[in-house]
């Protein structure tokens, strides 16, 4: 599903809640190969499905090779193991840091209530924590805890 129509079935649904009083997040869920996350819709600059990767001579976890996204060469990376086929990439950006993409599949967007959000309790800025989609808790995190998680926390992608 392109972005855009995903930005627009946001707006129709932020202008319902708004008029019930409701207060919304929408966020992107996500399957890595290894978890199921959610991700704040803001964070994603394009979902694009089915891309063509060119590997690395010699693959580096996380890193599994760069993707010509708009003109722009990315880095591609994922949590998963590998032994899905993870057909989407999502491209994130890290606080005005080089973007970079994530390979998931089944993603879609899921509108949450804040009641349904809980952050992680051991940090004032919270970067995690879990999210009930469907009746199932899912793990939400920003791109800097993916970042932390993918990279060690070097805040470049570019490693």
């Amino acid at each position: 599903m392109p972005l855009s129509e995903i930005f627009e079935q946001q707006r129709e649904i932020e202008g319902a809640q708004s008029r019930a009083g409701e207060n919304s997040i929408t966020m992107l869920c996500l399957d890595t190969g290894s978890s199921r996350i959610a991700i704040a819709l803001e964070s994603a600059r394009e979902v694009v499905e089915h891309p063509h990767i060119v590997g690395y001579p010699i693959a580096v976890k996380p890193h599994v090779g760069l993707a010509n996204v708009r003109g722009s060469v990315v880095p591609v990376v994922s949590l998963g193991t590998g032994e899905c086929k993870l057909n989407t990439m999502i491209v994130l950006e890290s606080a005005g840091k080089q973007p970079f993409a994530l390979l998931a599949r089944d993603v879609r967007p899921v509108i949450l209530k804040d009641s349904n959000i809980t952050a992680n309790s051991r940090s004032t800025s919270p970067t995690s924590g879990v999210v009930s989609i469907d009746g199932r808790p899912i793990r939400w995190c920003s791109v800097a805890w993916l970042v932390q998680r993918l990279f060690g926390g070097n805040d470049s992608v570019s490693r």
